[in-house]
């Protein structure tokens, strides 16, 4: 398969060596080369999936709009805030998950054979369940970090409006106590802080008010977003001030809901990716004589991988709102005021998470944003998968998937 470069080349020279390393790391170059390559190609949509999920833009906004804003206000840059964090993120992720799975993989296949079980698809999807929850277990603080960067947005950028946020949710109370929060904050009065704890006590006159809370600890006021200061955080200074107000534990801030996401979307992710290509061989007959499998065409890996990413994406995506929202909790909103929400945790659990949602924004908030998925999921998944198995022939690594 090294044929794919050029004779005494660099390139040439290169693959022959890392054609004699061992097959995990083989299988890690692979899987973080693929990860990192369908991630960035992809980081506009992502930046504002994660701006939808957590409340940032009111529902119904224009995707296009909102890149158009982030761009003409935040600069091209803008677009890729938190990708650095993402790469940084998903080459180990990426790696981690590949190599996962083929080991978990051989030991699942060899366990059927021992036991006389049919061999199909269905230890894929074992497969892929359990190489997600290790890449996850071992790359999660990079992933909340990488979350928190793509949620911050610059003092003076106003990307939505909470009054207009608000009254979409249909509930006028809610309005008026979110008006009532932003006036204060907006004034900047010295009892901001009495203020916001009176209305606090007032749950009971004021039914909206505890979503309004909500979204003032980090999702979706106008004045909140504003006053998340003008600098541009950094990776490191994410980290440590996730670690300094929530302790080393809130790194793990929202794993819970991850693992619960992950478990069911990448092990239907390679069950339907690893079902389309078995019946593809089966009808086109394109095994060889050795028993092994040619590489797929280009347009059908892409497509393949494409159609898993969805179908996995839209049978899991409320745990992806769940594990957005536990993410950011708990960030900095008010660094110049006494209202200290960093410490503030407003789920404890991941059903918590799902219900308090799904009680105080309806069922569809669990899907917002899932159209943008739909649209980066298709070439990011797609290009993943296909990026991978082209690794794999060029690597001389066993090409079943």
């Amino acid at each position: 398969m090294g044929n794919d470069f050029p004779r005494n080349s660099a390139g040439e020279t290169i693959m022959q060596a890392l054609q004699g390393t061992p097959t995990f790391v083989r299988e890690l170059i692979a899987g973080g080369t693929a990860g990192g390559i369908a991630k960035t190609s992809i980081a506009p949509l992502e930046r504002v999936k994660i701006l939808f999920q957590t409340g940032q833009v009111e529902k119904g906004s224009s995707v296009w709009r909102i890149i158009y804003n982030i761009a003409s206000k935040e600069g091209l840059r803008g677009l890729f805030r938190g990708n650095s964090a993402t790469v940084t993120r998903i080459i180990p992720y990426s790696a981690f998950h590949f190599w996962a799975y083929e080991h978990f993989r051989r030991v699942f296949f060899a366990e059927a054979l021992a036991r006389g079980l049919q061999q199909g698809p269905w230890l894929d999807l074992l497969a892929g369940s359990a190489a997600g929850a290790t890449a996850v277990t071992l790359t999660y603080p990079l992933d909340l970090v990488r979350t928190r960067l793509a949620w911050h947005v610059p003092k003076g950028v106003k990307l939505s409006s909470t009054e207009e946020h608000a009254f979409a949710l249909g509930n006028t109370k809610r309005a008026n106590c979110t008006e009532r929060v932003t006036r204060k904050l907006h004034r900047g009065t010295d009892h901001t802080h009495n203020f916001f704890n009176s209305l606090r006590k007032e749950q009971t006159l004021h039914p909206g008010f505890r979503d309004v809370s909500r979204r003032c600890g980090g999702y979706s006021s106008r004045y909140c977003l504003q006053s998340s200061g003008s600098s541009t955080p950094s990776m490191l200074g994410t980290a440590s001030k996730v670690i300094s107000h929530e302790g080393f534990r809130g790194l793990y801030s929202g794993i819970g809901a991850t693992l619960w996401g992950i478990l069911p979307y990448a092990g239907i992710k390679f069950y339907v990716y690893q079902s389309l290509k078995q019946q593809y061989r089966h009808l086109a007959l394109t095994e060889t004589s050795t028993g092994s499998t040619a590489r797929l065409p280009i347009p059908l890996m892409l497509t393949f991988g494409a159609v898993s990413g969805l179908v996995g994406q839209t049978l899991t995506y409320p745990l992806d709102i769940v594990r957005r929202r536990m993410q950011v909790q708990g960030a900095e909103v008010y660094p110049r005021t006494n209202i200290e929400t960093s410490t503030t945790k407003l789920y404890r659990s991941t059903i918590d998470c799902l219900v308090g949602i799904w009680r105080s924004e309806g069922p569809s908030a669990l899907f917002r944003g899932l159209h943008i998925n739909y649209i980066k999921v298709v070439p990011s998944t797609a290009l993943g998968f296909m990026i991978y198995d082209y690794m794999k022939s060029v690597l001389l690594l066993s090409n079943h998937i």
